[in-house]
């Protein structure tokens, strides 16, 4: 597949900017277009310029109703992601605000960009774990998303193993029920605590005029990081004029340094860093007085300063899961994804060591991830083809053989395929044709 020019790339960097507001400059446009090819593949399209074209001139329908948009950003999302924010949540931040609110007994939460609703849910087991005895209470927690087709996944309530990875073991056990041996579906009394809407980020002030009733809580983790510098600041401007006085943001880790948070103070609540907006004494005119009737921290303290636990290279993670030390090895390698999202030797290795560990869905989840990084990765697409023609899916099978020789065959024969032990390109074409004569038989 030739390679697309840098004025088409442009014109669609600028039109995912317009209707997303993710941002693809001229440095990224060879990651733009990688990810785009991807997005084609799944959408059944052999070439990407048609593709491309169809986007641009409107054909392939509304931002909201494409779902190859997901594949812009490479974000993960799963139950209860960074724990100790939602242990903050549920021990600190909401019974401080279900003793705020005793008086109106009324509480809004919003989680902003909740993709497949894992977040939202999140949040309302945490509401109902941190008071359960909220009777009478209007309660409303809104979840919004670009991604309609996520939304739909999100009101289904639906989810596989994937999605419970970090979550503790009562997580599953007390609020979902099992459907079969590989899907869980939440709890009708939580699936109904949760509105999801779709609503897009990157327009203007239409969607916060519609949205504005003094949110309590505003959840927005893993999605100002794709905006434009920009955007961001209005996003964060905007989310400020959703919140009531002493209402709380929260984003996740990795974007405590963005621009525009400088309108907010920070508290630390159990090690998270939470956001509130200043508040200006008519007296004293000083940026952070404590608004009427909202009680004290438990414990706000400086931020700690620690040190990075040390992530080893991916050599050294595969020599332990050559040794068969399967569950440390995946700590591991969760660890160094959660340092380089945009490593598919990772993601690969990752799979692999599920499949060791007889997690079949997980694998093809993380081969997903590896190839939505990187849709050249040979390895993630042979090892993605094998494990459907093992299923019976010999069609798709067939599809990302094809993908793997088309990477390989662009390669010198005596390379050597990162992530494999010394095999070279030559002698991996051979594996991959001799899958591609056996069709899909397994």
């Amino acid at each position: 597949m030739r390679a697309i020019n840098s004025d088409l790339l442009g014109e669609l960097s600028q039109w995912v900017g317009r209707t997303s507001a993710l941002s693809f400059p001229p440095d990224l446009y060879r990651e733009l277009e990688a990810r785009m090819l991807l997005a084609a593949r799944e959408s059944g399209h052999s070439e990407l310029e048609p593709f491309i074209h169809q986007i641009l001139d409107g054909s392939s329908g509304p931002p909201q109703n494409q779902s190859w948009l997901r594949h812009l950003t490479v974000g993960e999302t799963y139950f209860w992601r960074e724990p100790q924010s939602f242990e903050a949540l549920e021990q600190t931040v909401i019974p401080l605000l279900v003793r705020a609110r005793s008086g109106v007994r009324k509480l809004a939460f919003w989680s902003a960009g909740c993709s497949s609703g894992e977040e939202a849910y999140s949040l309302a087991i945490a509401l109902t774990r941190a008071a359960p005895d909220l009777a009478g209470w209007q309660i409303r927690i809104l979840a919004t998303d670009l991604n309609e087709a996520s939304l739909e996944k999100a009101r289904a309530g639906r989810y596989k193993a994937w999605s419970f990875r970090n979550a503790p073991e009562w997580f599953r056990k007390d609020y979902f029920t099992t459907m079969s041996a590989s899907q869980w579906e939440i709890r009708p009394e939580i699936r109904q605590m949760v509105e999801f809407r779709t609503q897009n980020l990157a327009t203007s002030s239409d969607w916060i005029d519609r949205l504005v009733e003094g949110f309590d809580l505003i959840l927005c983790r893993n999605v100002l990081m794709y905006f434009s510098v920009d955007r961001t600041e209005t996003i964060l401007e905007e989310f400020g004029r959703c919140l009531n006085p002493d209402g709380w943001l929260l984003v996740s880790a990795s974007e405590l340094s963005l621009a525009g948070l400088g309108s907010f103070r920070s508290e630390v609540v159990s090690e998270t860093y939470f956001h509130k907006k200043k508040v200006r004494s008519q007296k004293t005119d000083s940026p952070d007085q404590e608004v009427p009737n909202r009680p004290p921290l438990r414990r706000v303290v400086s931020p700690p300063r620690k040190v990075p636990k040390p992530i080893p290279d991916l050599a050294s993670i595969r020599a332990l899961a050559d040794q068969g030390c399967w569950s440390e090895a995946m700590e591991q390698t969760r660890d160094y994804i959660g340092r380089d999202r945009l490593n598919a030797s990772a993601f690969y290795l990752q799979a692999v060591i599920f499949q060791e560990m007889q997690q079949t869905e997980e694998a093809i989840d993380a081969l997903k991830h590896a190839l939505s990084v990187d849709p050249s990765n040979a390895l993630a697409s042979f090892a993605l083809g094998h494990i459907l023609r093992t299923r019976g899916l010999g069609e798709q099978a067939l599809r990302w053989f094809g993908n793997a020789l088309e990477s390989a065959e662009s390669k010198n024969a005596e390379d050597i395929v990162p992530g494999s032990e010394n095999l070279t390109f030559g002698a991996f074409r051979v594996l991959v044709q001799t899958a591609l004569r056996m069709g899909g038989r397994s």
